[in-house]
């Protein structure tokens, strides 16, 4: 019975022991646990530290890029306006000067109307083949031989005014399409430079893209008297009498008489 009891005794320590052992070793794991807890803990701040960082850097960085993006459109938009305002000025001080030209050149068709007819002021002369003096010789000289009392305009039959020393033209435009003429230098009044025959008086009419406009008509040239005198409007390979001869020139209507 005392060995019964002994023995119980002693299982009962070891028990003990044992399971303060086990309490032991629990604990400790318990405590590395912790500590690992801990460390991943400061790792998170730290982590957590280092995205602040980030994100304020970042935001440094936008607010650096947005003004830069917005100074450089501010400047870009700055520019345009400056550029915009100058043609606005440009574009103002040319309608200003449009208006003054077309009020100016108004006022110069009227006083022409005044001593010349609608047809002759539609082909005017060139200040190349007449000058203003022989004008005022011209119309001094019809005056002579016309009853202001009893003048009337007959538009499609006023003779037209070509120079001194060579006959007027009686023949109305339209009727002189497909006539020969002979072709007066613009340069050198009264030398005959070529003979032709007129094609076209269209002012719409064009010659390599450019329209002839009211003073030139189309013709064909057949001969060449000043074989290297050159063309008022030349085009394309084509620049003296030599080079038009049977081709089609612009020629201006004044300096073309019938023959």
């Amino acid at each position: 019975m005392g060995r019964g009891i002994i023995c119980s005794k002693v299982h009962h320590g070891a028990t003990l022991n044992v399971q303060s052992t086990l309490m032991s070793e629990q604990a400790e794991k318990l405590l590395q646990l912790k500590a690992g807890l801990e460390r991943e803990k400061v790792k998170n701040e730290q982590m957590k530290f280092e995205l602040d960082n980030q994100k304020i850097e970042m935001d440094k960085m936008k607010e650096g890029v947005v003004n830069e993006v917005c100074a450089e459109f501010r400047d870009e938009i700055n520019h345009m306006k400056l550029s915009l305002d100058f043609f606005v000025s440009l574009v103002e001080l040319a309608t200003l000067q449009s208006a003054l030209s077309r009020v100016t050149s108004h006022e110069a068709q009227l006083t022409t109307n005044e001593i010349t007819s609608p047809q002759i002021h539609q082909h005017s002369v060139s200040n190349s083949c007449i000058t203003n003096l022989q004008a005022g010789k011209q119309i001094a000289k019809a005056s002579n031989f016309i009853d202001e009392s009893q003048l009337s305009v007959d538009k499609e039959f006023i003779p037209y005014i070509i120079q001194e020393s060579h006959p007027l033209l009686e023949t109305p435009p339209h009727e002189l399409v497909g006539s020969a003429v002979v072709l007066l230098c613009t340069k050198i009044p009264k030398e005959v430079v070529a003979e032709g025959v007129i094609l076209i008086m269209d002012p719409t009419e064009e010659i390599d893209k450019v329209s002839l406009g009211p003073e030139f008509v189309k013709v064909v040239i057949k001969k060449a008297t000043k074989r290297n005198r050159y063309l008022e409007r030349p085009h394309r390979g084509v620049n003296t009498i030599k080079d038009a001869v049977g081709k089609i020139v612009a020629w201006e209507f004044v300096n073309a008489l019938e023959k």
